[in-house]
């Protein structure tokens, strides 16, 4: 089976968690899900994702404030895509997800197309831009 990227879900209601990991593991994505923002730290620490999949309210902290903690540059290494999935609908909750440092800000309820889509989309710009940079490195631009 081939490995399309590994995905950290951090999700708290264990209903959700386990609904979209199976939907990621259909789609051949590795999958390692974590409850609370700690977990996710500790996680981070010894393995790096292609992306984070998360709720923006979580048991121990606010997703958007860990939000901006990770993106950018995490423990020395680029950081992984962002993209929120989660109950905080309003529109001043998109913006401030996406000024945190996300990729991308999905409201819940959600159809799985739509998830694995944007997935999709946000690890094949990853791709693209890691070539660019490698060309660019190397004086092939």
């Amino acid at each position: 089976m081939a490995d399309n990227g590994t995905i950290l879900l951090v999700e708290a209601d264990p209903y959700i968690n386990n609904a979209n990991r199976c939907a990621l593991m259909f789609n051949q994505y590795t999958v390692h899900t974590v409850t609370t923002i700690s977990c996710a730290r500790q996680f981070l620490n010894g393995v790096m994702p292609d992306l984070i999949l998360m709720e923006a309210i979580l048991p121990d902290g606010d997703g958007f404030s860990f939000c901006r903690e990770i993106s950018g540059t995490l423990y020395g290494r680029a950081s992984p895509q962002i993209i929120f999935l989660s109950v905080k609908t309003d529109a001043a909750d998109v913006v401030m997800g996406l000024k945190a440092g996300a990729d991308d800000y999905i409201r819940k309820p959600a159809e799985t197309e739509e998830v694995v889509a944007s997935i999709e989309a946000k690890l094949r710009n990853k791709k693209i831009n890691c070539r660019a940079e490698k060309r660019i490195k190397f004086g092939e631009a």
